[in-house]
This record gives C-alpha cells, sequence and structure tokens, in this order.
C-alpha cells in the first residue's frame, strides 16, 4: 500500500526525506503540493491506492469516500470548494521512533509551511487526534474533527488541522 502512495506522491513531487543515508531514511513525508486532485477520482490516481487498501474489504472503500467526504464539509465552508486541491495536503510522515523528538518532523512540517507562504497556499493535514499536538507546534490549527469508526477496526477521531499563511489571512 504505501509503496502505491509513495509512486503517487513521487509522480506529483511531494516525497521529501531527512536523514537520508546510503541504508536508511530517518524521516519522511509524502506532501501533495497544491494542483494536485487527492479526492479519488479516475484521473486524479486514488482509485489505485483505493483499489490495493479494498481489494479484500469492498466496505472499506465505501467508508473512505464516506470519510473524505465528511472532511470536504468541515473544509470547503472556510477555504472553498477547491481548498484540498489548491493546499499542500499531508498524506503521511513518519520517524524513525528512535530518532523522534529530534526535529526531524518538525523539518518535514516546515518543508511545506515555508511553500505554503511563498505560494499563499493552505496546508491541510487530516489525521487521529493524537497527532494534533505535534501539528498544532508547528504552526497548524485545528479546524474540525470527525468521529471515524472503520469497519475493519475500532473507532477513533479524525482531526482536521490548516495553516494558512500570513499574506493570505484566516
Amino acid at each position: 500500500m504505501m509503496t502505491v502512495i509513495a509512486k503517487l506522491a513521487e509522480a506529483v513531487g511531494g516525497i521529501h526525506v531527512a536523514g537520508l543515508t546510503e541504508d536508511s531514511i530517518d524521516a519522511a513525508a509524502l506532501w501533495f503540493p497544491p494542483g494536485y486532485d487527492f479526492i479519488p477520482t479516475p484521473e486524479s490516481g486514488w482509485f489505485e491506492v483505493v483499489a490495493k487498501v479494498t481489494q479484500d474489504s469492498p466496505e472499506v472503500a465505501e467508508w473512505w469516500g464516506t470519510l473524505f467526504a465528511a472532511e470536504h464539509e468541515i473544509v470547503e465552508p472556510l477555504y472553498g470548494a477547491t481548498a484540498e486541491k489548491d493546499s499542500w495536503y499531508l498524506w503521511s510522515i513518519g520517524v524513525d521512533p528512535k530518532l523522534e523528538r529530534h526535529g526531524l518532523g518538525s523539518a518535514l512540517m516546515q518543508y511545506a509551511i515555508s511553500k505554503a507562504d511563498s505560494m499563499g497556499n493552505i496546508v491541510l493535514v487530516e489525521g487521529g487526534s493524537a497527532g494534533a499536538k505535534f501539528y498544532e507546534k508547528n504552526g497548524l490549527t485545528q479546524v474540525g474533527a470527525i468521529d471515524a469508526q472503520s469497519p475493519k477496526g475500532p473507532s477513533w477521531t479524525q482531526v482536521v488541522l490548516t495553516y494558512v499563511p500570513p499574506a493570505r489571512g484566516a
């Protein structure tokens, strides 16, 4: 699954790493830059991702579409109908557990924030509420939350966070 997402992110120039050596990557973020439509449509490339995730569970495809729609309902009134396409969207970020709390994750976040500042685009992050403090520490603000219930596991709170460049205004 992550291989498919990495290929998709690479195709739009969205893989950023920290601590790259010959045999390891200490941290990585998969960013979709402005102009890329990540909502599941045939043109966006997401059907390949959804197909990988749902190959054994068709109910997950329906659930995923519902989750995207709920997130869009939070973002659209605040930033417009094309906010997701016009933003720096973080798909995934990770740091080698041995190297957590050394600033690598923040460095990967600051990459997109600096791009957003120079381009005037928002940064959009969706994820579990457990990670919200990390994103808030990096300048994002929580703008909504969704009670998510996967058909394959426990429920959780999915939060939506944004960073709005000062030049754009809140």
